[in-house]
């Protein structure tokens, strides 16, 4: 089976942030961690209109991040 395609909408607390502010790296607190880790899922990117969650996004998984959903 193929993994199912996943785009993260809001790179805010859930979407990102809590993972990455949490001193247990090991856990999993955030929709992208959760799906970034998960076989039945790809990870294709995140949308925020925020710059610098963008970059962050971009930077601790490795996909693109775009500010509008159409893009």
């Amino acid at each position: 089976m193929k993994p199912i395609k996943t785009l993260i909408i809001g790179l805010g607390q859930i979407g990102m942030l809590y993972d990455l502010n949490h001193e247990n790296r090991d856990l999993v607190l955030t929709h992208s961690k959760a799906v970034s880790q998960n076989i039945y899922f790809e990870l294709v990117g995140g949308v925020d209109k925020d710059n610098v969650k963008c970059r962050e996004f971009s930077k601790q998984f490795g996909k693109k991040a775009f500010k509008e959903i159409e893009d």
